[in-house]
């Protein structure tokens, strides 16, 4: 096997910002909207908003200031982005049409143009955009790795200059992944491989993920001495049908192998490891077998199936006080519009418990608006300390949140966590605490900070990494610590007997 002397040199040289040397980047985007659909049309319309909204990133990303203009200037850093079909000013120059989206950077002329075939193929690319710190000249084609060589290399280079856990977690990359590449070479299963070298590093945010979208089966469980314990079998599933109960053991499940492969802090791994045992492609068919006591077995199948409404459920309590279920924060499928139904609905309840248990996470934009329903006005509420290029941590960048214009809630609230609640998660709640109507009831969360880069590893597989650290006011990390709550119940999931503890003393303390 050839020894891959160049991976170890690739991370010793010196990333380089493409326009570490200019005082600002011209931006040029798309402006002929001739011959495209509705969908990429809006998609141009918005994308002036959403790079502005995220000029701080790009400035990083590119090594200046970014302003956006109408024609390249005479002189100055230019970033043309295509696709050039729409964009007059990129078409002029004749390129060759690309068919894979494309970074095309000439340094000494201070040129930028990034293209692709389609405008799904540019918004794409934006991920790649750090890759270009280490590239002198020429394309950058954003694409999958065509071996596993390559594949370790984009490993190796990408997390080096983006994961920005190395000196809070006190990780030797090199060393570690000395460790693990002849492994991954070597592998029937070069993937599972790559799994089980990232699942040292403890982050869920950074790891080789399916890039197909996949589902997870309607039970809570959890592993306990190597078995997967279910914890929660709501009574309309097949599980339920079939005689199952809390407290059964799943059989023949791959738990060790899971177990290894799995990247989460120690108090998320047993229910991380069970979430992904449960997990699976939609419209694939599953086989599951249960044990409970008295020498008890079940057999069913199961599929997976994509959701159809919004991962969002509330009533009025027998007490009088609301209850608001929010189980993911998905564009898409009405989330936020079921909240301002259930805001309606609630809206005369003497107090409001708002259960994230569970919710792993998704669009930021939307957990943050969420949270500032919460808010009386405005707050600073943490910090956001981002990589650089080159795996450096940027200076603190305040986290502050405004009063929302939506029906806002200023009456006793009480939040419930679990170490499954992650990631945007986190963000729908960082700062409220302290607040005078706001506490948080049951376990710390999953501590993910997120802000994840996005890159294409191998054909039906993506490598994702985590590019910032959370902070709460006081200055303390949440990375693989979490969100301490107010109030701590712990459940016995060892245990499971269908109670919900944390919930039932929450209802009961009003």
């Amino acid at each position: 096997m050839r020894r891959p002397r160049g991976f170890w040199c690739a991370m010793r040289r010196l990333p380089r910002p493409p326009f570490d040397q200019a005082r600002s980047v011209s931006i040029v985007l798309p402006s002929d909207l001739v011959g495209l659909e509705d969908d990429e049309r809006a998609v141009i319309q918005d994308l002036p908003a959403q790079l502005a909204s995220e000029a701080s990133d790009l400035a990083r990303e590119l090594g200046a200031p970014v302003r956006f203009v109408d024609a390249p200037p005479a002189d100055g850093a230019t970033w043309l982005i295509g696709p050039a079909a729409n964009n007059p000013h990129l078409a002029a120059l004749g390129r060759p049409a690309v068919e894979r989206p494309t970074h095309d950077l000439d340094r000494d002329r201070g040129l930028l143009i990034t293209d692709a075939a389609d405008v799904d193929g540019i918004l794409a690319s934006f991920s790649a955009l750090r890759s270009l710190s280490r590239l002198e000249r020429g394309p950058l084609v954003v694409d999958h790795a065509h071996t596993v060589e390559e594949a370790v290399a984009r490993v190796l280079v990408e997390v080096h200059d983006t994961w920005p856990s190395f000196g809070l977690r006190g990780v030797d990359w090199t060393a570690l992944s000395r460790r693990h590449v002849w492994s991954v070479l070597g592998a029937t299963n070069p993937v599972v491989a790559m799994q089980r070298w990232l699942a040292e590093l403890g982050d869920f945010h950074t790891w080789v993920r399916p890039a197909r979208t996949h589902g997870v089966l309607p039970y809570g469980a959890c592993v306990v001495g190597g078995e997967v314990v279910l914890t929660h079998v709501p009574e309309w599933t097949a599980a339920w049908s079939h005689g199952v109960r809390p407290g059964w053991r799943l059989v023949g499940e791959p738990v060790r192998e899971t177990w290894a492969s799995t990247p989460a802090a120690p108090h998320v791994k047993p229910l991380l490891v069970a979430r992904r045992i449960l997990s699976g492609s939609f419209g694939d068919v599953r086989d599951l077998e249960a044990r409970g006591p008295d020498a008890r077995w079940a057999r069913w199948s199961e599929s997976w199936e994509p959701p159809t409404g919004a991962p969002v459920d509330w009533e009025r309590l027998p007490e009088g006080v609301g209850y608001l279920w929010i189980g993911a924060w998905v564009p898409g499928l009405g989330v936020e519009e079921a909240i301002d139904e259930a805001f309606e609905a609630l809206a005369d309840c003497p107090a409001l418990i708002v259960d994230l248990r569970g919710n792993g996470g998704g669009r930021l934009k939307m957990a943050r608006a969420f949270r500032d329903r919460f808010l009386t006005e405005p707050r600073h509420l943490g910090w956001l300390r981002t990589s650089q290029p080159g795996g450096g941590l940027g200076a603190p960048e305040a986290i502050d949140g405004v009063p929302s214009d939506k029906p806002r809630w200023t009456k006793p609230v009480r939040f419930l966590t679990s170490p499954l609640t992650y990631s945007a998660s986190e963000d729908a709640i960082l700062g409220l605490q302290g607040l005078e109507h706001v506490q948080v009831w049951g376990e710390p969360t999953g501590g993910g900070s997120g802000r994840l880069r996005r890159l294409k590893l191998l054909p039906g597989w993506r490598l994702t990494i985590s590019s910032a650290l959370t902070h709460e006011r006081s200055g303390r990390c949440i990375e693989g610590a979490g969100l301490l709550p107010d109030r701590l119940i712990a459940p016995d999931r060892g245990h499971p007997d269908g109670s919900d503890p944390v919930l039932d003393a929450t209802r009961a303390s009003w």
